[in-house]
């Protein structure tokens, strides 16, 4: 994952380095550089100049190192929570297999009474059927549940994920302020490429941080459904 921030950071200000090179190639390579302001640089600058550092302020490297521990230990609960769903739901779907396969077995012994004519037979095989029946619609109610959640379990997989590309940003973006944006072949930026890196940076993080907000909304949504499953499913069982 840091590679990947690396590499996107990169890529932005690489891009910024070749419109730098097409409009300005006669100042030497460190000339036109300054490190990002400081987020209160001037008391006379006004709020939308300053909006970037008002609507994404700067977190100290302990507190972003700190939330992407956390965003580690999400990860890996909800990949194995994923693990384990997959499992449930791989047994839920087998047991109403089975149920399906000794229904057909009844049957057939069902109709096989019928030809010898032991109603005694009959009659008992037709209990056994009702009884499977039963069981196997309560399988397909355990499935539908160990289904949703499966499905919870994804959703809280691309909500971990997301909360990590979020904090990658956010990293470029401390990086970025902190003057180390630099184009293709290590040169640094000009003010107004770093300006504009910064701003890109801005905008993505708060595009992330949205998303992952909407992922977790969802997966609230979905947990709650599914816990009313849940109920159904035992209220079910004691019938």
């Amino acid at each position: 994952m840091r590679m990947f921030a690396a590499a996107l950071l990169f890529g932005v200000a690489s891009r910024l380095g070749a419109q730098q090179a097409t409009t300005d190639t006669t100042k030497p390579a460190a000339q036109g550089y300054a490190p990002a302001a400081p987020v209160a640089a001037s008391a006379a600058a006004s709020p939308e100049a300053r909006a970037g550092t008002i609507v994404v302020p700067a977190r100290s490297q302990a507190q972003l190192q700190e939330a992407r521990a956390a965003s580690e230990d999400e990860l890996h609960r909800a990949d194995a929570r994923l693990s384990r769903a997959k499992e449930i739901q791989s047994r839920s779907k087998g047991l109403v297999e089975q149920r399906r396969l000794d229904i057909r077995e009844v049957e057939v012994k069902i109709e096989q009474a019928k030809k010898d004519k032991h109603d005694s037979d009959k009659r008992r095989l037709e209990g056994e059927k009702k009884e499977l029946q039963r069981q196997k619609d309560w399988a397909e109610k355990l499935q539908a549940v160990d289904q949703g959640e499966l499905d919870a379990a994804r959703q809280a997989s691309s909500a971990a994920f997301a909360r990590q590309q979020s904090l990658d940003l956010e990293q470029q973006l401390i990086q970025a302020r902190s003057g180390n944006g630099q184009a293709s072949g290590g040169k640094p930026l000009s003010k107004e490429n770093s300006d504009r890196l910064i701003r890109q940076l801005e905008l993505q993080t708060l595009q992330s941080q949205l998303k992952y907000r909407q992922l977790i909304h969802e997966l609230a949504k979905q947990e709650e459904g599914l816990a009313r499953q849940r109920i159904e499913l035992y209220k079910s069982a004691q019938q």
